[in-house]
């Protein structure tokens, strides 16, 4: 796919042998059915981790969970290597505040105390942070919720309603371990990815166009959208 995306002449190509080879959890792809972008990027990049782990590290960084008891002293860390990186959105406008919500430490008290062996329930809180930066950073905005009511996955209020808002530079940061908080780590959009219709179905598109480092007059964003590639105003 990717090497007819790059050498074919034509405005676009045809994936149906792709989707045909392509499992989705082993099992063949149903084509009436819409299946999650991230989820499918996941999916892929896991399996390219076993036949091309080069290419899938290009997009792997790694966030540190440190668990820090309040009420007695206990210090635990693990460290959970991505692909895509969730922000939550409902209730935030921008990415900055997304990034100030993942820095909001989970509270382990009264029913939901911190169990640890040997010891038992202690009051605690869960810091989080990256502590490796990928290469290329893919961001996945958490559009969707899951209703315990009616057992079915729907779009958040804010991210079916509401305008939110990323730079075109993004620098993480604010969001790195304390020790590497000095570092500025720049990252440029490349590529936007945007859904239409509700939780059960819709339709996928992208905005495409060259980091923003780039020259004024190389900056030409495009519009992919199934067989059509049009032109669009950045501005806009």
């Amino acid at each position: 796919v990717i090497a007819k995306l790059l050498l074919f002449p034509s405005k676009f190509i045809d994936i149906s042998d792709f989707a045909k080879s392509w499992k989705w959890y082993d099992e063949p792809v149903n084509f009436h059915a819409q299946q999650d972008a991230a989820e499918f990027v996941q999916l892929l990049l896991n399996q390219l981790m076993e036949h091309l782990p080069v290419a899938s590290e290009l997009f792997q960084g790694e966030i540190c969970h440190k668990t820090v008891g309040t009420n007695f002293d206990f210090t635990s860390q693990v460290n959970e290597k991505f692909f895509i990186f969730p922000l939550e959105v409902n209730g935030h406008s921008c990415v900055e505040e997304s990034f100030k919500a993942f820095l909001m430490p989970d509270v382990f008290e009264g029913e939901d105390q911190y169990e640890i062996e040997s010891v038992g329930k202690i009051n605690a809180k869960r810091f989080h942070w990256i502590s490796k930066s990928p290469q290329i950073l893919i961001l996945q905005l958490k559009r969707f919720s899951y209703n315990i009511k009616t057992g079915k996955r729907e779009k958040t209020c804010h991210g079916l309603n509401n305008e939110y808002s990323f730079p075109l530079s993004l620098d993480l940061k604010s969001i790195m371990m304390p020790q590497l908080e000095e570092e500025t780590i720049l990252y440029d959009l490349i590529a936007i990815e945007m859904h239409s219709g509700d939780a059960g179905g819709g339709h996928y598109f992208s905005f495409c166009g060259p980091p923003c480092t780039s020259s004024e007059k190389m900056r030409s964003w495009y519009k992919f959208d199934d067989t059509e590639a049009v032109k669009v105003n950045l501005k806009n």
